[in-house]
């Protein structure tokens, strides 16, 4: 964000305040994920998890459902990692560390034991969610190894603290925006996060936990100053349960019931216990103009359960009930439910079927949608699966829109390391949608050429009918490539868009063109370098860095230089620094 001037004196004795601050470790802490929070379907980690699920760390029915369509949350990875290291980790080996734990499954599972790369995923994933198993009651493997933090202990302050931990991250980002041209838009621009985790169990069946997040940012022309807040406290019952209150979200719960993720402000609870799973969500809506029911609608109140019950090894019971009551603007209440009802069956070791109905109800209006799904394991070096929806034209979650009737086909093939995909999703709007009819088709090629090389391409093609304008045809082809090797890697993407409707460039051809290189610097260095061309019709856009970065125990520097040009404006030259202190 460029800003303009120079930043007075006063903020100037600030900022250097700030980063001294930073630098002695003044309040750091982790940023703390929603526990509810869907992962991105793209997120690293569902490789991860699919290869312990076959690894038979995590129960095997967990990539079925991942290669059906279904998203993890933060919750999820906990309650599959938890669940595996109870079984390796018994209660006088709580001090047991990575290595040693990695050696125990191992030594248990000869034929399907962890490489290297495997063994790093693994550390990643714990990690990511240390705060969540801890919160569980669950052992963490990774302190001992330097690949975790042990916290702050209170010892003396109150022997209700002794058991607390303190963690977290203190973050300063300096920018620089400065412009070969008239100097319009150039200055400098400070941000600054500050987030405080604690957490500790208050009794042996109840732990708690709270983040409380600072931050501001200063400039030439204003001022935001300094905002302090705090983003819920969460419980965790050892081992079956996690709830949040405060900032909470609709994941975790059955899309066709929710639909997409929203901010609420309420109660969100998950249970797992043995075969049974089940959600709760009490929250309220902010105020909106543009509100989930129309433009009028101030303020909903959604009330959701999500249950479900694993009957046997083979079958997996499901059903979901939401409901939203909202306060319109003048026109009363609006009201709106939706049920559905779902299951798994593993019909063979080499088969399982899936499928979901939901009915959506709503004043003069309602509809129905179905989800059927199948994967086939028919050799140990083929995977192949099969994902149909289809909406009916009244249908709509609690969270979605009313775009009209759709229906999508999903089919995949995993043939040794390659990976093929297809996707052909249609829309059939109303005759007063200008957008008129759509079907979009997407094919798909992934493959581990190597170890070390990724090779990901794509062609997607768009057609449809808008009111007044014909037959509209959009192509879209890409080509991803990456090189991993022993300091760094190299990765390179090309991609062309013809027909691209709604853009300046509607009716010609975009070609973009990306390269980037990172090496390691050091032990703990690592720089990097890259470089992205948009051509278009009306002329080409650029943009290239270089950067460094160093990654101590508990802290992190990074310096990166930017050249941006756009057509019709001056280049701008983008200098940011980063200092970010954790303990």
């Amino acid at each position: 964000m460029a800003v303009r001037g120079v930043i007075p004196e006063t903020t100037r004795v600030w900022v250097v305040v700030l980063i001294a601050f930073a630098m002695v470790g003044w309040i750091a802490a982790s940023a703390w994920a929603n526990p509810f929070e869907t992962l991105p379907p793209d997120h690293w980690s569902y490789d991860a998890v699919k290869m312990l699920s076959r690894k038979g760390m995590i129960q095997r029915y967990v990539e079925h459902r991942l290669l059906l369509g279904y998203e993890m949350t933060y919750f999820d990875v906990a309650m599959w990692l938890g669940e595996a290291f109870e079984r390796y980790i018994t209660g006088e080996d709580e001090g047991l560390t990575f290595s040693a734990f990695v050696e125990a499954f191992n030594a248990e599972h000869p034929e399907s034991a962890l490489g290297q790369e495997e063994r790093e995923q693994l550390a990643d994933l714990i990690e990511m969610v240390q705060d969540h198993l801890e919160m569980l009651g669950y052992p963490v493997p990774l302190d001992g190894d330097g690949r975790g933090r042990t916290g702050i202990r209170f010892q003396g302050v109150a022997r209700a603290l002794e058991q607390f931990r303190m963690r977290g991250e203190s973050r300063i980002v300096y920018q620089d925006v400065t412009s070969r041209g008239d100097g319009e838009g150039d200055g400098v621009n400070v941000a600054q996060t500050h987030t405080l985790r604690l957490s500790g169990p208050v009794s042996s069946r109840l732990n708690i936990g709270a983040v409380v997040r600072g931050e501001g940012r200063m400039s030439a022309e204003n001022d935001d100053g300094f905002r302090l807040g705090a983003e819920g406290v969460d419980l965790g019952f050892p081992g079956s349960a996690l709830a949040r209150i405060g900032r909470v979200t609709g994941s975790g719960m059955s899309d066709l019931a929710i639909g997409g993720v929203r901010e609420l402000t309420g109660f969100q609870a998950a249970v797992q216990t043995g075969r049974i799973g089940s959600m709760l969500l009490v929250g309220r809506t902010p105020a909106k103009e543009q509100g989930p029911l129309g433009e009028k609608d101030e303020e909903a109140l959604v009330t959701a359960w999500d249950g479900s019950f694993r009957v046997n090894d083979r079958l997996q019971l499901g059903a979901s009930l939401a409901y939203l009551q909202a306060d319109s603007d003048g026109d009363g209440d609006r009201s709106q439910a939706v049920v559905s009802l779902g299951g798994t069956y593993a019909v063979s070791p080499q088969l399982t079927l899936a499928t979901e109905m939901a009915q959506a109800t709503a004043e003069g209006e309602g509809g129905s949608a179905l989800r059927v799904g199948a994967v086939l394991h028919p050799l140990p070096e083929l995977t192949l699966g099969a994902l149909l929806s289809s909406t009916g034209e009244g249908y709509r979650p609690l969270f979605g829109t009313s775009e009209g009737a759709r229906s999508r086909i999903d089919l995949s093939a995993e043939i040794g390391r390659w990976i093929l995909s297809l996707r052909r999703e249609h829309v059939v709007r109303s005759e007063s949608d200008e957008g008129g009819n759509s079907t979009v088709t997407r094919l798909g090629l992934a493959s581990y050429l190597n170890e070390n090389t990724i090779l990901k391409a794509a062609r997607e093609t768009g057609e449809g009918s808008g009111a007044g304008s014909g037959e509209q045809r959009d192509v879209k082809t890409e080509l991803d490539l990456e090189i991993r090797f022993e300091l760094g890697k190299i990765g390179l993407g090309f991609a062309i868009e013809s027909g691209a409707t709604g853009s300046e460039d509607s009716g010609s051809t975009v070609r973009r063109t990306r390269a980037m290189v990172e090496h390691a610097v050091g032990p703990i260095g690592r720089a990097s370098a890259g470089f992205s061309i948009v051509d278009r019709a009306v002329g080409a856009e650029t943009s290239s860095n270089v950067g460094l970065r160093y990654d101590f125990e508990n802290a992190s520097v990074m310096l990166q230089y930017e050249i941006l040009t756009k057509v019709g404006e001056a280049p701008e030259n983008v200098t940011t620094a980063e200092v970010s202190i954790k303990f």
